[in-house]
């Protein structure tokens, strides 16, 4: 009888071994599949923010290479409009004016372009 006990005992306590070793082994494989969860969202994430700011820098370079080509081509005018005013004897003065209304405008420009770069941006997204 005092037999039958400590075997009943035994196979209790193997059993629980057994019960603890699976949930334990439960518990590591969630562990694992929580990692790589996680891992694989942080990467999908980090991969998003750089097309996100791949996509900004596309932007950005656009509408600095317009807005520079734009002043640019309104530079080069000013100074041959000066070189043709001047080539017809037009006064000093009157130049300066007639430029320093061009620069007005050239401003008002540049304002046009850069929104029309906005409008285009906004029609590619």
């Amino acid at each position: 009888n005092k037999e039958k006990e400590i075997i009943n005992e035994i196979e209790k306590n193997e059993n629980k071994l057994i019960d603890d070793s699976v949930e334990l082994g439960k518990q590591r494989l969630i562990d694992v599949y929580s990692d790589n969860y996680e891992s694989k969202c942080n990467d999908i994430k980090l991969n998003q923010i750089k097309k996100l700011q791949d996509y900004n820098n596309y932007i950005t370079n656009k509408k600095s290479l317009n807005q520079a080509n734009t002043l640019n081509r309104l530079n080069q005018r000013r100074v041959r409009r000066e070189r043709n005013l001047q080539s017809i004897g037009v006064n000093k003065e009157t130049i300066n004016e007639i430029l320093t209304k061009d620069k007005k405008n050239d401003s008002n420009i540049l304002n046009e372009v850069s929104n029309q770069i906005d409008s285009e941006i906004d029609s590619e997204k």
